[in-house]
């Protein structure tokens, strides 16, 4: 799991869209041709925040230090991978949270110190993640976890919903 994680504070119009698919082939297509270029291209950048590779490490260390999509408590589990899964293929993840949630999750994100973060950091199981665990990697997991704060934020304000999307 080493690809870049991507999360999008969708529009009502993008949300009503994203959730009309009834293949996993068209919503593919949206994301990478339609809602990207919207979001990247038109530098909607409030709505948009990148987590590099840190969104594993920000999961595990929001959940129980391992890596799946439901572990951990609610409303922290649903801030990376957590949610309602879009796509069932093992290429992608594609990880949709609706407003309330997004609302819950920021309430919750809204008094998680970097301190919590670093605590749950530690406890990350070696033998399953890919990078080292260590100072730096902590360092940069904190960096990127401000980012995503600040999307959920301004996202539960605007009523929001999120996806939240990475290649593997």
């Amino acid at each position: 799991m080493s690809q870049l994680g991507v999360h999008f504070a969708l529009s009502a119009d993008d949300d009503k869209k994203l959730l009309s698919f009834r293949s996993e082939d068209d919503l593919m297509e949206y994301l990478e041709e339609e809602l990207e270029e919207t979001y990247f291209k038109l530098w909607k950048e409030q709505w948009v925040a990148e987590s590099d590779k840190a969104w594993d490490a920000i999961h595990r260390a929001l959940t129980d230090g391992e890596f799946d999509f439901d572990n951990g408590q609610y409303p922290l589990s649903h801030c990376i991978a957590g949610g309602r899964q879009l796509y069932s293929g093992d290429d992608y993840i594609v990880a949709y949270k609706s407003s309330k949630e997004v609302a819950d999750i920021a309430g919750a994100l809204r008094d998680f110190t970097n301190e919590q973060l670093a605590d749950g950091y530690w406890l990350i199981n070696r033998e399953t993640y890919q990078a080292e665990v260590d100072a730096e990697d902590l360092d940069y997991t904190t960096v990127w976890f401000g980012i995503i704060k600040g999307l959920y934020s301004r996202a539960a304000e605007a009523g929001r919903s999120v996806i939240f999307t990475v290649s593997q």
